[in-house]
């Protein structure tokens, strides 16, 4: 008869690889999520505290893969956990998600290290190979927290442009400012003053429809 669900911890890859395996003797341990106040120091003056936002979590989770009761091997599991860690030659880690009796619920999660345990039960197939039927570990997570990107967006063009660069026609500034050369003459009609379109004195300031 198999265990309850409540003594298993299910871990969930962004690729769809799932490992159910029970927890181990230890609770998990959760450290970091904390913090985030740092002092810097100012020349003759009292430092200033800087708040520089949450550490991710880290955590430990003790597990114990066990196949022993049912004489099933447990290796095909343990090399799931294995890809969970390392992913492929092509491929960074996936990232996790746990189920199970854990101090933070809905994080996602990176396996930093697995360390295997003493406690491994070997069986010998008919064909000769060896195969784990028990092995304990304990799995190191980091919380995972996507690199934030500074996306430039166009929210509407500037009035003016001011020509800095020599020999400049107004093909070229609509080019800039438009993305298309074949506008200058919109530039034009608001800039009645320019005799040559195809070479704008440096330091004129256009202004921009």
């Amino acid at each position: 008869m198999s265990p309850p669900n409540k003594y298993f911890y299910v871990f969930t890859a962004d690729t769809g690889s799932v490992v159910r395996v029970l927890r181990g003797p230890d609770p998990p341990k959760m450290t970091g999520g904390m913090g985030g106040w740092q002092i810097i120091n100012r020349p003759r003056r009292s430092g200033i505290t800087q708040w520089t936002g949450y550490e991710p979590y880290q955590m430990e989770v003790s597990v114990m893969f066990d196949g022993w009761h049912a004489q099933e091997s447990v290796e095909d599991d343990i090399r799931r956990l294995n890809m969970m860690q390392t992913g492929s030659d092509y491929q960074p880690p996936p990232t996790i998600k746990i189920d199970g009796a854990l101090p933070v619920a809905g994080a996602i999660w990176v396996i930093s290290t697995i360390d295997w345990g003493d406690i491994v039960y070997w069986k010998q197939s008919p064909t000769g190979e060896f195969n784990r039927y028990r092995q304990d570990a304990v799995v190191h997570l980091l919380q995972y927290v996507a690199e934030e990107r500074l996306v430039l967006r166009n929210v509407g063009l500037p009035h003016q442009y001011t020509v800095f660069r020599k020999g400049m026609s107004l093909r070229d500034v609509a080019k800039e400012m438009y993305g298309s050369p074949k506008r200058w003459k919109e530039i034009q009609k608001a800039n009645s003053k320019i005799r040559d379109p195809n070479n704008i004195p440096t330091k004129t300031t256009l202004r921009i429809p």
